[in-house]
């Protein structure tokens, strides 16, 4: 009735699967609200599920179940925890800034929050860094952090 229309052909912002990578990290720094293989490998089946390249940083003793969740689409798994946060350049420093009672008590949702867990404000920095490491995989034309 109606004729084929291949609207990616006229979609000036369609980009091929391979020009762009997704970046992403799965890192158990043991937030207390949340159990961490329920929680993100449930979570990051929906990423892995794009068509484009993945360059994941995780523990090691994930990469065959994210290889099998991912299929025969490219990814490049980057073996990554906490102890590669722990020798940051700033961690020691944060740690200080963190565990300092005027910092936890600028507010109350601070007290229990995962803002005051040793790892998750130096993953958070350090991110940038992974990022542009991840550069080097895929020879994409953008790359995008996906948390």
């Amino acid at each position: 009735m109606y004729p084929t229309f291949d609207y990616l052909q006229w979609d000036s912002h369609w980009r091929h699967p391979h020009d762009i990578t997704i970046v992403t990290a799965m890192v158990d720094i043991e937030r207390p609200d949340r159990k961490f293989d329920a929680h993100y490998l449930q979570g990051v089946s929906h990423i892995l599920k794009s068509r484009h390249p993945i360059v994941m940083f995780c523990d090691e003793k994930y990469f065959d179940e994210i290889k099998a969740m991912r299929g025969n689409e490219p990814i490049t798994l980057i073996n990554f925890g906490v102890k590669d946060i722990e020798h940051t350049k700033v961690f020691a420093q944060i740690q200080n800034i963190i565990e300092a009672e005027s910092w936890r008590n600028q507010s109350e949702w601070m007290k229990s929050s995962v803002i005051c867990s040793p790892h998750y404000i130096p993953l958070t920095l350090h991110k940038h860094s992974l990022l542009t490491q991840a550069l080097s995989h895929y020879n994409s034309s953008y790359y995008y952090w996906i948390d």
